[in-house]
């Protein structure tokens, strides 16, 4: 899923440049020109498809192992093999490994956060709760960085925002499940807003 959604901001990325004029002319006007720019929604689209179907397999995982259980089994594997395919490569500069460092504590706590309001609520609360995320990700740019909003992007955050407080609370309540998958929404927003903000070429510092 990540993955996906990787090679959607790279895409944007190239596509951004290609605009900018960092791109040959011909690579502009070549045939991957039409094709190129379906790729990032394509991939976004799959990734959120991928994403959707978890939260159903975790909510069945949760009653056979503890959340923190399967957070490590789902992360570590990958985690140990990655280690693998990369401990050859020369040492991250340190801001890298700071900014990896909290963004990898966002990411992880999210998740166990998520997976554990799963032993407290059911599949499509968690659901729609944790989709949250694209409301908090541009209120959390905008007090954190001054990130300004169009009209447009607020009027989507608060159709967001209804949308989801509509389909969440089916059952008219916010038990335990409900506040600490919230919890995990927030940490996801806050990913995401820094995720932006470093992966922009330049930025050296931590702010």
């Amino acid at each position: 899923m990540y993955v996906l959604a990787v090679v959607a901001l790279l895409h944007h990325m190239d596509d951004r440049a290609g605009r900018a004029g960092c791109m040959p002319p011909v690579a502009r006007l070549s045939w991957s020109a039409r094709f190129v720019p379906l790729l990032p929604p394509l991939a976004l689209a799959l990734a959120a498809v991928i994403w959707g179907v978890t939260f159903t397999v975790a909510d069945g995982a949760v009653t056979l192992l503890p959340p923190a259980d399967l957070v490590v089994w789902r992360f570590g594997v990958g985690a140990v093999l990655l280690a693998l395919l990369t401990h050859t490569r020369a040492p991250f500069p340190a801001a890298l490994r700071r900014r990896g460092m909290v963004l990898g504590a966002l990411l992880g706590g999210g998740f166990l956060l998520q997976t554990w309001g799963l032993t407290y609520t059911d599949a499509l609360s968690s659901g729609f709760l944790t989709s949250l995320l694209v409301v908090i990700a541009p209120v959390a740019g905008w007090l954190m960085f001054g990130q300004r909003l169009t009209p447009t992007a607020w009027i989507g955050v608060a159709l967001a925002a209804c949308g989801v407080v509509a389909l969440s609370l089916h059952e008219a309540r916010l038990g335990p499940g409900e506040m600490i998958t919230l919890a995990a929404a927030v940490m996801w927003g806050l990913h995401v807003v820094l995720l932006s903000r470093w992966s922009v070429a330049g930025r050296n510092s931590m702010r």
